[in-house]
């Protein structure tokens, strides 16, 4: 009988927090339909800027966000596109060499996830002296694909004054499976 109402507490609670978190995500649908876009004012375009991208075994979807990263309106000079291969058993690395990347390979069986990837690419950077090439960086998961005058408009608000920005990014594979459908709507 105990263990029964303590189900049920358990319950309740985890209504209630989902339920909360269902309204803030309804209230910020709701405030975002009367929100005006915001437009930042044109600035130059001299800014020199680092694409991060952690990939694990990406080889099918990789080439889509490095051609949109290609395709952009901003000077192609001006960016350069990072990928940490992370235990990576496919081709990701070499098809992103082939297009032109830099790409550190890292093979750590312990330390798996993405941001210690990251990690593993900045102090590879910072190590190697280049990170202090760059004005600011931008992170990408593998499988989105920009818009191509993202990097111009991310300029804009960076040169505004913003020193920390997020993004809309679409994804390739979003109905591949619950995995990358979850992470397309909810980190879009």
């Amino acid at each position: 009988m105990a263990l029964m109402a303590l189900l049920t507490v358990i319950d309740v609670l985890m209504m209630v927090v989902g339920g909360v978190g269902i309204i803030y995500q309804a209230i910020c649908v709701i405030m975002s339909l009367f929100s005006k876009p915001v437009h930042f004012p044109d600035a130059p375009m001299d800014k020199r800027y680092a694409v991060l991208i952690s990939a694990r075994n990406e080889e099918n979807v990789i080439g889509n966000l490095i051609d949109s990263l290609h395709n952009q309106t901003y000077p192609s000079k001006l960016i350069d596109i990072w990928l940490v291969a992370d235990n990576c058993t496919d081709r990701t690395a070499e098809v992103v060499r082939e297009m032109g990347c830099h790409v550190v390979e890292r093979h750590d069986t312990e330390l798996i996830g993405k941001g210690y990837a990251l990690s593993y690419l900045l102090s590879t950077m910072i190590d190697s002296g280049v990170a202090d090439d760059y004005d600011a960086y931008f992170v990408f998961d593998a499988d989105n694909r920009l818009d191509r005058h993202y990097v111009e408009e991310m300029n804009k608000a960076f040169q505004s004054g913003f020193r920390i920005l997020t993004s809309y990014r679409n994804s390739v594979n979003l109905a591949d499976n619950w995995v990358s459908s979850g992470s397309a709507l909810w980190d879009g």
